[in-house]
């Protein structure tokens, strides 16, 4: 008792708040689309959705969820391009500020991998690409080349020609040169779409020009092939409505986006595809016993080299305009290209039986395909090598 008496006797402390901490000033939050993480993570949920889709179309009959995977996929490249820029930009500022070599060597993983994804975008562009062999740019749906039906009339066959063909085989030939007819077709509406891509983009008028210039070449070609046809058979057939054509759509996404898909459309469409077709067309040509179809195979055979050399200004065009994305992009299509393509030939034609009527075998379309691919792998080195030079 006595001991908290003599506590409470003794003077009280005044009470001295205690100091404020200062704070240094608060770093800004990155806003959503500077931030390379954030991106980062938004890139990979888009890919692992678009994926999942894809694996669910192997178990569906419906191809609903392959075009919501492919457009997931598509849809990704926006912020995995974003998380590379944002890295880029943080990478810059954390020299100036000389930050620690982890952190630096941290913020870099999302550049590397979202232009990693870029490169595996051109090899799902080449999966969807090269799943037959075909004359010339085609549009696609899914993956599958579209190609119009055939009816009767039209008037895409008023062409005269006279084949000296051996009446066994006039009838299963006249089939397939229509059906080489049907892919000419579908080149014209795939020019066009060509055409006004790179007036979006804003390519040169040579670029333009020259797509304007291949899709009258396409016309013609068609008219030459159900011509040569109905001068085999005797039948009058001639491509019907293209719906495809009418349900083309212009390209979405970045603009960097499209840049990269057209660069590798035009790699494998154009300056691979068009460049096999002029080859394998030039040996049929001299291997042909008809002199008209010989003919006709020389003029298709000097069209298509010519497209497949504008094809690659188009790629050029879209290195020089797109980047590093698009190099890496095409670097990916080279590393994903088989080693064949697979032709929709009668089995008739398949040995080279019909090389003296103007339908080309496997094996030549096998030996002109490897190649031409060699020839193309050399030719985006090249680019890879240019650009780096550029950049020492």
């Amino acid at each position: 008792m006595h001991a908290e008496q003599q506590k409470s006797d003794e003077p009280q402390q005044p009470h001295r708040p205690r100091p404020p901490i200062e704070l240094g000033p608060r770093a800004a939050k990155p806003k959503f689309g500077q931030d390379p993480w954030a991106m980062f993570r938004l890139t990979l949920a888009f890919l692992a959705a678009g994926t999942a889709c894809l694996c669910v179309t192997k178990y569906t009959e419906s191809p609903a969820p392959a075009f919501v995977g492919m457009g997931l996929l598509l849809v990704a490249a926006s912020p995995a391009w974003r998380a590379h820029t944002a890295a880029r930009a943080k990478w810059k500022q954390l020299r100036r500020e000389g930050a620690a070599g982890r952190e630096r060597l941290l913020i870099r993983i999302p550049a590397y991998l979202g232009l990693a994804y870029v490169a595996a975008g051109g090899w799902f562009f080449v999966l969807n690409f090269l799943q037959m062999f075909t004359r010339g740019r085609q549009l696609r749906a899914g993956g599958k080349v579209q190609l119009p039906p055939v009816c009767a009339g039209g008037g895409w066959d008023d062409l005269r020609r006279e084949p000296a063909i051996a009446g066994e085989v006039r009838r299963a030939v006249a089939a397939q040169w229509r059906e080489n007819g049907r892919t000419e077709h579908a080149s014209v509406a795939a020019l066009a779409r060509l055409t006004l891509d790179l007036v979006g983009l804003g390519a040169p008028p040579r670029l333009i020009a020259a797509a304007n210039r291949d899709s009258l070449d396409e016309i013609r070609h068609a008219e030459l092939c159900f011509s040569l046809a109905r001068a085999l058979d005797g039948s009058s057939q001639s491509p019907g409505p293209f719906r495809a054509g009418e349900r083309a759509k212009a390209m979405r996404g970045p603009r960097r986006l499209k840049l990269v898909r057209l660069a590798v459309n035009s790699l494998v469409d154009g300056a691979l595809q068009e460049g096999v077709s002029a080859r394998v067309l030039a040996r049929l040509a001299r291997r042909c016993a008809d002199p008209d179809t010989a003919a006709i195979l020389r003029e298709l055979s000097a069209d298509e080299a010519r497209h497949a050399a504008n094809a690659w200004d188009v790629v050029e065009w879209c290195v020089e305009t797109g980047g590093d994305a698009v190099v890496l992009a095409l670097l990916g299509a080279v590393a994903m290209m088989p080693e064949s393509m697979a032709s929709s030939l009668p089995d008739a034609a398949r040995d080279g039986g019909w090389e003296r009527h103007g339908i080309h075998g496997e094996a030549l379309e096998r030996e002109e395909f490897d190649k031409k691919r060699g020839e193309l792998a050399r030719r985006v080195d090249g680019l890879v090598e240019r650009r780096l030079a550029v950049a020492a």
